[in-house]
């Protein structure tokens, strides 16, 4: 056979190139990308400039004059995770348990994610003001929907209204406890599942968060720890955290006979457990359910007591 007989034409051959470079753009595109800001202390604050922004699967970036950062992933899809790592020397990220398990999204422009930073001995004073202002966003958003409903049905009382805005106080105590909470977290801390409602809740999306914490998924995770001998306190004290979690972010739904049952089932889960205890009254108290609020805070005094003796 004619070798030259199977070589492409010069025709052919200037099609192909011409092919082969229309499709590099449409790589490119499909490439997943972040787009973010970061900015001083607060979400209102102003931005920094010349922050270093990198991931181990991106080419690095950093904060131009308005604080905006773009991140490129050319081997990866948006949907995949990944952990991302800002850094201005004399200065800490305040949010950052935001840094770990990103999801790059389909539409970078339109789902920014934003970074604070500030001076490491105010750190943990402008996380709270962060993480007041989730829980607070969350919180305010279902009291506004639920108010909403109200106001459609023509035949919603003055009563029913009045009983939605007291709902709020209980739900608005439970954000800043969780608030508190947060603040004393550090990246790594719980386990994967918590990590990953935390980091949700965080993005103010907490259907999500919640359906993470999906009743059943608990109580299959407490069922395997009663079948294991290696691990199962760790994975008790896990679970019992994670159904926790649940009682918060149910509460901050108004949906409190549901996050009772949680903090109830944590209870259960770990009953030598002070922290399961403290929320459980902590919780019942806001709502004015003084018994058992007092029962929990019995069980929680005993168990410090208890620790004391252990460790005087």
């Amino acid at each position: 056979m004619d070798p030259l007989a199977t070589t492409p034409s010069p025709g052919i051959r200037h099609g192909i190139a011409c092919l082969i470079l229309l499709a590099l753009p449409l790589q490119a595109l499909a490439a997943a990308h972040l787009h973010g800001v970061v900015r001083k202390n607060e979400l209102g604050g102003e931005p920094l400039a010349l922050v270093a922004v990198s991931s181990p699967d991106a080419n690095p970036s950093s904060s131009d004059s308005q604080g905006r950062f773009r991140l490129g992933f050319p081997r990866l899809e948006p949907g995949e995770k990944v952990a991302l790592d800002v850094k201005l020397k004399g200065w800490v990220v305040v949010n950052d348990l935001q840094l770990e398990d990103r999801i790059l999204p389909r539409d970078a422009r339109a789902n920014p994610v934003t970074f604070l930073l500030a001076r490491p001995e105010e750190k943990l004073r402008w996380a709270l003001v962060y993480y007041r202002l989730k829980g607070r966003e969350n919180v305010d958003a279902e009291y506004r929907k639920r108010l909403a409903e109200l106001e459609r049905n023509h035949q919603s009382t003055a009563r029913e209204r009045d009983q939605l805005a007291r709902e709020r106080d209980p739900a608005l105590a439970q954000a800043e406890e969780h608030a508190k909470q947060l603040v004393a977290l550090q990246p790594g801390d719980g386990d994967a599942l918590y990590r990953e409602a935390t980091r949700l809740y965080l993005d103010n999306r907490l259907d999500e968060a919640l359906r993470l914490l999906d009743e059943k998924k608990l109580q299959d995770s407490a069922a395997q720890a009663g079948k294991l001998e290696a691990n199962a306190r760790k994975l008790r004290q896990e679970t019992s955290r994670n159904w926790r979690l649940r009682g918060k972010l149910l509460a901050q739904r108004f949906q409190f006979a549901a996050a009772g049952s949680a903090y109830a089932a944590a209870t259960q889960l770990t009953p030598e457990d002070f922290d399961a205890w403290f929320d459980y009254a902590k919780f019942h108290q806001e709502l004015n359910r003084f018994e058992e609020a007092r029962q929990g805070y019995e069980k929680a005094l005993q168990l410090a007591r208890k620790l004391a003796r252990a460790n005087p």
